[in-house]
C-alpha cells in the first residue's frame, strides 16, 4: 500500500520510527545521529538525497509497466525525475529524521512490513511493522 494511503490509515511516520528503532536489525548499533530522510508517499519511498539512483531499480521495474501508453509515459518520466538526488528533496512529501545508520538504504512501506533496500547487498531486508501480528509472516501473509 502506498505512503498517501498509509497516512490516512494510521501514523505512519510514527510507527516507521518506532520499528525501525526497536528492529533487532540495528541492534548493537550505538549510531544516535539522525539524518533527514524524504518521502515520496506517491512511489512509496523514503530515502535520504544521497542515496544512489542504482537502488532504485527496484521502483522503477515496479512503475515500468501500465496498460496506458500515456499513463506508463508519464509515469517513468516522473519515477526518473524523482529519484534523482537532486530532485529527491522537491519532488518529496515531506522530511522525517530517522536514525543515520539507515541512510545507505531504500526504504519501502508497507501495510505490514518495511522493506530496505541497499546497493551494497543485493539482499531485500523485511522488517515486520511494529504493532503487527508474527503469525502474518509465519503464515506467509494469510492470517
Amino acid at each position: 500500500m502506498r505512503i498517501s494511503l498509509l497516512d490516512k490509515r494510521e501514523n505512519f511516520d510514527k510507527i516507521l520510527k518506532a520499528t525501525l528503532s526497536n528492529s533487532t536489525f540495528l541492534s548493537g548499533r550505538t549510531d544516535e545521529l539522525s539524518t533527514k530522510f524524504y518521502i515520496n508517499r506517491y512511489l512509496n519511498f523514503i530515502a535520504t538525497n544521497k542515496l544512489p539512483t542504482q537502488v532504485f531499480q527496484v521502483l522503477k521495474n515496479e512503475y515500468s509497466f501500465s496498460t496506458s501508453i500515456w499513463k506508463s509515459v508519464i509515469q517513468k518520466q516522473y519515477v526518473h525525475l524523482a529519484i534523482k538526488p537532486a530532485l529527491r528533496k522537491i519532488l518529496s512529501h515531506r522530511a522525517i529524521e530517522l536514525p543515520s545508520f539507515f541512510s545507505a538504504y531504500l526504504i519501502l512501506g508497507g501495510n505490514h512490513r518495511i522493506r530496505l533496500f541497499s546497493n551494497v547487498s543485493n539482499a531485500t531486508v523485511v522488517i515486520l511493522k511494529k504493532g503487527e501480528r508474527h503469525d502474518y509472516i509465519e503464515r506467509g501473509g494469510h492470517v
